[in-house]
């Protein structure tokens, strides 16, 4: 098996691996860990084709390959933390390898499948703008379905305010980011159906500006899970864990039982 990259933040008492979302890498979650210092020592894996991590060898592998490299990584039980395509991934580690978790965090895991009998106007409206992603990647504007795709998922910030090579490395992620769908909307791993077995202390988090698919998602896995608790960020949206660290770490750390 290829060998993730993997970063360290802090040293502190408490294990936390972290996943972070499409399109970027585990750096991301250096705002969260500074504001989580001293209680934990944090690790970080670029996924896959992201960071300095290898590429799958095909785009439709990432989130099998991410699964596998964390599991393989994980030697022993830690405290999960997932954003966006992360919080999927780590999702299913406690689904599949429930041995090497201690507590899931997921900031707004973007795993649609969830949302489809929840809240089925909401899931269709979120189709049709995946549908103008298809078109631009199927004539093969990268550039322009990473922008359509930070349009929904971004921020906030306009695609023009990024630095050119941030676009180029956006616009080269795409096929990863599409590559996703079979297992975040066609749930291709059965993941849905085993999410009740979770026993772990669990928090679903998201921000209350964020795309409207994010809610029915929290609210399909807060119904399946036994005692998951729900917080909302105010003022906060789907990048809240490089936006606002600070808002994301107090949540997080009394989820855990530390900080003040």
């Amino acid at each position: 098996m290829t060998t993730p990259f993997v970063r360290t933040f802090g040293d502190g008492p408490v294990p936390v691996f972290a996943l972070h979302c499409s399109l970027a890498h585990s750096g991301s979650w250096g705002g969260v860990a500074m504001a989580c210092d001293p209680y934990v020592t944090m690790q970080a894996m670029d996924l896959p084709g992201h960071g300095k991590s290898p590429q799958p060898t095909r785009p439709e592998e990432a989130a099998e390959l991410a699964v596998a490299w964390a599991a393989e990584t994980i030697e022993t039980p830690m405290h999960l933390f997932g954003h966006s395509f992360g919080a999927y991934v780590a999702l299913r580690l406690a689904v599949e390898r429930p041995e090497k978790v201690l507590s899931l965090s997921l900031y707004e895991p973007v795993f649609f499948a969830a949302a489809r009998e929840f809240d089925p106007e909401v899931y269709a409206a979120r189709f049709s703008e995946m549908a103008e992603l298809d078109d631009l990647m199927a004539a093969q504007d990268y550039e322009g379905a990473a922008k359509r795709f930070v349009q929904d998922w971004g921020g906030g910030l306009p695609w023009e305010m990024l630095p050119e090579e941030m676009r180029k490395m956006m616009a080269a992620g795409m096929p990863l980011v599409v590559g996703a769908n079979e297992a975040l909307i066609e749930d291709s791993a059965n993941v849905l159906t085993r999410v009740p077995e979770i026993s772990v202390p669990t928090l679903l988090m998201d921000g209350a500006e964020s795309h409207p698919i994010v809610r029915p998602i929290q609210d399909s896995l807060a119904e399946k899970i036994a005692g998951a608790k729900r917080q909302t960020l105010a003022g906060v949206g789907h990048m809240g864990v490089i936006s606002h660290p600070k808002d994301v770490a107090a949540a997080y750390l009394a989820h855990i039982g530390m900080g003040a």
